[in-house]
């Protein structure tokens, strides 16, 4: 029998949460080794919202909060930062996470990358467009091609119709105030991610 992608990693999953959690600890330990780790995401939310064209890209608080806890629980002595927890993009929703958590999670090193132009002039992103295409019925192989427009970089964020995404919740960009406040937690790291 063969598996590929998706499959064996269902498969995997499946298996793996049928093992004690003692020795799925040990096993993930074993396996990590020394290295470190990034979680790379981009939204949190209690709920995907079923026309999200990336829905794994949001993840659950408290899912985030128990993976957070189990990778902490691999490592006997970890070495100051090995865990991090990236977001990307600069929503608002993640900036809440990390200031949230940042206390909480103190061994975890967080990065908060943002579009500083996107951030500053509150200008939303081609993929939450799509989104609010399909929610207008567009189908979302169409909604993912429009997304695919031939980009000029000098006029996107002039755009109307991304200015008014950042003003609907469920895109919401984080303030310039509220990505510099989260400077004050030593474990969070703001970056630069590209327009």
């Amino acid at each position: 029998m063969k598996f590929f992608g998706t499959e064996l990693n269902q498969l995997l999953s499946q298996a793996g949460a049928q093992l004690p959690r003692s020795m799925q600890r040990q096993i993930v330990g074993q396996s990590l080794g020394d290295f470190d780790v990034a979680l790379c995401l981009h939204r949190v939310a209690e709920q995907r919202r079923p026309t999200d064209l990336q829905p794994a890209m949001t993840i659950a608080p408290n899912a985030l909060d128990s993976l957070i806890e189990f990778l902490l629980s691999t490592r006997n002595k970890p070495k100051p930062g090995w865990l991090t927890v990236s977001f990307d993009d600069g929503y608002l929703d993640a900036a809440n996470y990390i200031d949230d958590r940042a206390q909480r999670f103190r061994d975890v090193q967080f990065s908060f990358f943002v579009c500083p132009e996107k951030s500053h002039r509150q200008v939303g992103f081609r993929w939450d467009l799509a989104e609010e295409q399909v929610k207008q019925g567009v189908s979302p192989l169409q909604a993912a091609s429009d997304m695919d427009q031939t980009l000029d970089l000098a006029t996107e964020n002039d755009r109307s119709d991304l200015t008014a995404l950042a003003k609907l919740s469920e895109y919401a960009l984080a303030s310039i105030d509220r990505i510099l406040a989260l400077r004050r937690h030593p474990n969070v790291i703001i970056g630069n991610h590209f327009n």
